[in-house]
């Protein structure tokens, strides 16, 4: 009993003790963690850095027009926008006549005029007999056309009799398509100053230049059936038509250039009666 309570006023005074002379101890702080810290931040960046990449790219994305690209007062010029590219335009190179139902396309090359536009040269060339006429030409090159109401008995052709006339005749021609039919083009022209020529015996339709070709034209009264041509064009709804090759130069018959021929075969084909 004693031993124990002994031990407890000794152990009492123990704790009791504090030496006036004897300064306190500080309680100590607790170490700081760098590494961890330093971690911590990094990661943030490292998240930060990718957050601001990918809204970055996706506002790049997006076309916005800053007050700066405005254009200032005075100025004409707008901001550049992007914008889907236009397919290049197409320039035409070629012009369309039309009368009636009647038409075809020619190359800007090649000049047009008509009876309502230059009378006086069908006048002066005697080509004013025709309800419209019109001419193209290019250099030295001139086609008319004449255009009338069909009348009955107006014809101006012929009847092959032979292969032989038909191979003959043939060979100074070219031959072309117009809606589907089978025409043929001189491959001479006529100058000019034949249509003035008092010496000049057949008028207009002695020079045509344009042919359509006739199968079964003519059946005779042992009903024989020849093939033909008709210079005159006829009846084309409710229209005829003849054409002619001229030159503005030059005598006789000359043959025309084979690039003039194909060109006002290349025109020829585009008709449309």
């Amino acid at each position: 009993m004693e031993n124990q309570i002994n031990v407890g006023d000794q152990n009492a005074q123990q704790v009791d003790q504090n030496p006036i002379n004897q300064p306190i101890a500080a309680p100590k702080k607790p170490k700081t963690n760098y590494l961890l810290i330093g971690g911590i931040i990094l990661a943030c960046f490292v998240v930060f850095g990718f957050g601001g990449y990918y809204f970055g790219k996706q506002s790049s994305n997006t076309s916005t027009v800053l007050p700066s690209d405005l254009p200032r007062a005075g100025e004409t010029n707008a901001p550049t926008q992007s914008s889907y590219p236009t397919a290049t335009p197409v320039i035409s190179t070629e012009s369309t006549y039309t009368y009636n139902t009647f038409s075809f396309m020619y190359p800007k090359a090649w000049t047009l005029f008509d009876t309502t536009s230059n009378k006086e040269f069908f006048t002066k060339n005697r080509l004013d007999g025709f309800e419209r006429g019109i001419i193209l030409e290019k250099g030295d090159f001139i086609l008319f056309i004449g255009v009338n109401k069909y009348a009955a008995g107006g014809a101006a052709g012929g009847i092959f009799v032979t292969d032989t006339e038909f191979q003959d005749w043939k060979n100074n021609r070219s031959e072309l398509s117009i809606q589907g039919k089978q025409f043929y083009l001189w491959k001479n022209h006529t100058p000019l100053a034949t249509l003035t020529d008092p010496g000049t015996h057949g008028g207009i339709f002695g020079i045509a230049s344009l042919s359509e070709y006739i199968p079964n034209k003519t059946t005779n009264e042992q009903n024989k059936t020849f093939n033909g041509w008709e210079d005159y064009i006829q009846n084309k709804n409710g229209y005829s038509y003849i054409f002619v090759k001229l030159s503005k130069t030059g005598s006789g018959n000359p043959v025309t250039p084979v690039s003039a021929q194909s060109e006002l075969q290349n025109i020829l084909e585009t008709i449309k009666w």
